[in-house]
This record gives C-alpha cells, sequence and structure tokens, in this order.
C-alpha cells in the first residue's frame, strides 16, 4: 500500500470516491491510500478498519464497483452496449427508465 497524506508534490489532484465507505475526497489533499494490486484509492479511515495492506477487498472482489459490473455483465453475455442504450431511450426520458426499472425490483 501506499500512503499519502497532505499535499503531494509533483502530482495531479483528482477527486475519488472510497470503494469501502462510498465518502468522497481529494487524492491532492485528502489522506489516502492506494492498493498496489489495484490501484484503487480509499479514504485513510477505512484503510484502519478494514486492514487494507494485507486484505484488499477490491482485489478479493469482495466490493465490486458498478463499472466493473457492468462491463463484465455486456463483455460476458456478449451484450451490445448501443443496443442497450436504445433500448433505454425507448422508456422516452429518464423518469420513466426509473419507474420501469423500480417495478422490476
Amino acid at each position: 500500500m501506499k500512503k499519502r497524506s497532505g499535499f503531494v508534490s509533483n502530482s495531479s489532484s483528482s477527486s475519488f470516491t472510497c470503494p469501502i465507505c462510498d465518502e468522497t475526497g481529494d487524492t491532492e489533499y485528502d489522506d489516502i491510500v492506494s492498493c498496489n494490486g489495484c490501484d484503487s484509492i480509499f479514504c485513510y479511515t477505512c484503510k484502519d478498519a478494514n486492514n487494507l495492506v494485507e486484505h484488499c477487498p477490491v482485489c478479493k472482489l469482495e466490493t465490486v464497483s458498478d463499472y466493473d459490473m457492468i462491463t463484465y455483465l455486456l463483455k460476458s453475455r456478449s451484450l451490445d452496449r448501443k443496443l442497450i442504450v436504445e433500448e433505454m431511450r425507448a422508456h422516452g426520458n429518464l423518469t420513466n427508465l426509473r419507474k420501469w426499472l423500480r417495478s422490476k425490483e
């Protein structure tokens, strides 16, 4: 694990969302820890709480991002993203799409 604290010189700042607690932060100003295995960025609080030095929940697939899940579903089922977007647009607008999604829960 790499630990960064406070201002990091010669680095570009970007925001991040901790995959464990969903807190957002800024890589330039917040205390963060990044996993050497998957390069996920965690807030330092979650690093302490979950012992990320030895057990990264992202590497172990205990925590799966929406991006990874969607990418997996698209590729493992040979789905065409463009066709899916067309199906979603057939609902007319986001409100109707979300209403339809809620009805499938």
